[in-house]
């Protein structure tokens, strides 16, 4: 009965993460253009957290940060070729 009481909250964590993802994937294509579209000098946040710089294109692995486009740093990045012309971290 207790372990019921703790599989429900972990759960919809699960959930809640999913649907984030999967909501970041299917708009992010759109949010990288609308970016390149606006900034004509690019600049690339890696792994912003919950903290983006404004006027940044702000990056990071976890899909439930605001103001962050879901990407993996470690893989290759859906991104023009040699567009970006600044380049911070928050590791």
């Amino acid at each position: 009965m207790f372990s019921d009481f703790l599989k429900s909250p972990l759960s919809r964590a699960k959930r809640s993460y999913k649907l984030a993802k999967a909501r970041q994937l299917a708009t992010r294509g759109h949010s990288i253009a609308v970016y390149y579209a606006s900034h004509p000098v690019v600049k690339l946040n890696i792994g912003c957290g919950p903290t983006p710089k404004p006027g940044w294109l702000n990056i990071d692995i976890d899909p439930r940060y605001d103001g962050a486009i879901l990407m993996d740093a470690t893989r290759p990045l859906p991104l023009r070729g040699s567009s970006v012309d600044f380049v911070t971290n928050r590791f």
